[in-house]
């Protein structure tokens, strides 16, 4: 019982960060429309979360840096194709 809590933990720690984190992300670059504010949410959110687990499960800073730089990577590709 005691790992499936301490799981849970871990995963409402990962969740809470990347929500905290994307939303003051969000916020500080000042949305002018909700649909805009969503997407920079979305997009905060998944990217703090995804390094904020990859700290977590390796406790480096390594990973969770290359995690972040290939979402980088990934949209500016996008962009330019």
């Amino acid at each position: 019982v005691d790992r499936i809590h301490l799981q849970v933990s871990e995963s409402m720690t990962i969740l809470i960060s990347g929500f905290l984190f994307g939303f003051l992300c969000t916020v500080s670059l000042l949305p002018s429309t909700f649909d805009q504010f969503l997407r920079l949410f979305g997009y905060f959110f998944l990217t703090s979360t995804l390094a904020s687990y990859a700290y977590n499960q390796t406790h480096s800073i390594i990973p969770m840096t290359l995690a972040y730089s290939l979402v980088l990577l990934g949209n500016i590709l996008l962009i330019l194709i």
